[in-house]
């Protein structure tokens, strides 16, 4: 056989091998033959997943638990090939087997470093499951053993710990961890990994007042969002752009750029966001016309989804309290004036019968801070106990959870 060099001669090469291996069912051999494919190379980086799923799922269990990377990887190809829906319960059942024995093995080996890859994937797996707590001791451990090199999931850990830091108000511990993950999607050209974080570095320049730079981020997103045609980052990127223009007191930007969120959210059939970006648009509305001009554009909308039921209901509270009654309710008045990202925190933690001492060890302020966020989120949802705030919180989707996918890309999308 005359040598080859190439890099795709050799693919070819090994690729025809493992097929023939399994040809002579000797699956050993073969297993040897996906490990040397696999060794060297990111998953995130992987081209034919089928082919390789293919070759996986031939293998007899007991040869499989042998090879750590290949049980990794195929824990992987599982997680990948149900995106964007979750996994069903089943396959979340061998998705963990396999990353138990690749634990394991490499346990047995003290492999550290690769310890790091499989609590770096549990720790996407578990975020995407809205298992915050164990995403984040998961993603904590990765760190510790992840050498530097692993740029992709030390990347994926500093997201969702950035996320964490976010949400407990920890601002500055969040900037820190969120620029250093977005030197390393930048680093990697990875243009997913880069818009997750600065959505959520919006987040965090809103939280500290620094909209110019909030909306820098916005604005970055939007462009590159709208030139892949991905509206799942698209849409908080235009409702977080709004949100600054609103606060800019720019209403006539502010409603284009609602407009646009809206018309996209209604595209996708996307309800979680229609209903956002439908009270960004009765916000400003309510501010921009008389009473009357609102009802009528919401009955128009109401006519509109007339034929599109799960639509409908996923605006009912909006729809009914503008379009059908003569006075707008004061409570529904009152929700409109935003929660601030801490006070949405504070809600979630109220409603879950927490009590003020345990919101405050939670959040890490002081018990009287609790009373005062508190205090300012009954006069905004113009409530006066835990059983009206929770009510309205319900009614308006005000603690429905967003989509994890902005806050930990995927490992296959570092191309578009």
């Amino acid at each position: 056989m005359p040598k080859t060099n190439t890099w795709r001669e050799r693919e070819e090469m090994l690729t025809e091998a493992v097929g023939q291996a399994f040809q002579a069912r000797d699956a050993e051999h073969a297993a040897v033959l996906i490990d040397h494919y696999l060794a060297g190379r990111d998953f995130d980086n992987m081209q034919d997943l089928s082919t390789l799923r293919s070759w996986l799922e031939q293998l007899p269990g007991d040869i499989l638990s042998r090879y750590p990377l290949l049980c990794l990887h195929y824990a992987q190809v599982l997680s990948v090939s149900a995106a964007p829906e979750q996994p069903s319960v089943s396959t979340l059942e061998r998705i963990d087997m396999l990353l138990q024995m690749a634990d394991r093995c490499w346990r047995a080996e003290g492999d550290l470093a690769r310890l790091g890859d499989v609590y770096a994937f549990r720790a996407y797996l578990t975020m995407r499951q809205d298992r915050q707590e164990q995403a984040i001791a998961y993603a904590s451990q990765a760190l510790r053993w992840l050498p530097l090199e692993s740029q992709h999931w030390r990347g994926v850990c500093l997201n969702i710990l950035g996320s964490r830091a976010l949400s407990c108000g920890q601002l500055t511990q969040s900037t820190a961890l969120l620029r250093e993950a977005l030197t390393i999607w930048t680093n990697l050209q990875h243009p997913h990994g880069t818009r997750s974080c600065l959505l959520l570095l919006a987040a965090v320049y809103c939280e500290q007042g620094v909209l110019q730079h909030a909306a820098a981020c916005y604005r970055r997103v939007v462009q590159e969002a709208r030139e892949v045609g991905d509206r799942e980052d698209l849409i908080p990127a235009l409702l977080g752009l709004a949100q600054t223009s609103y606060k800019w007191n720019d209403m006539e930007t502010a409603e284009q750029v609602a407009q646009e969120a809206w018309d996209a959210s209604e595209q996708w059939q996307n309800q979680e966001l229609l209903q956002r970006s439908t009270s960004m648009l009765v916000q400003i509305w309510s501010l921009r016309g008389p009473r009357a001009l609102v009802q009528q554009r919401l009955t128009a909308l109401r006519a509109r989804f007339s034929a599109r039921p799960e639509l409908v209901s996923s605006l009912q509270t909006i729809l009914q309290a503008f379009g059908a009654d003569r006075e707008v309710p004061q409570r529904v008045v009152a929700s409109l004036e935003p929660l601030s990202r801490q006070e949405q925190r504070v809600l979630r933690l109220l409603v879950a019968e927490l009590s003020y001492a345990e919101i405050a060890r939670e959040l890490v302020v002081s018990i009287n801070t609790v009373k005062t966020q508190v205090n300012s989120i009954y006069r905004k949802l113009n409530v006066h106990s835990r059983r009206e705030a929770r009510a309205i919180a319900q009614d308006l989707h005000l603690l429905s959870i967003e989509s994890h996918r902005r806050i930990i890309p995927s490992p296959l999308k570092n191309h578009e």
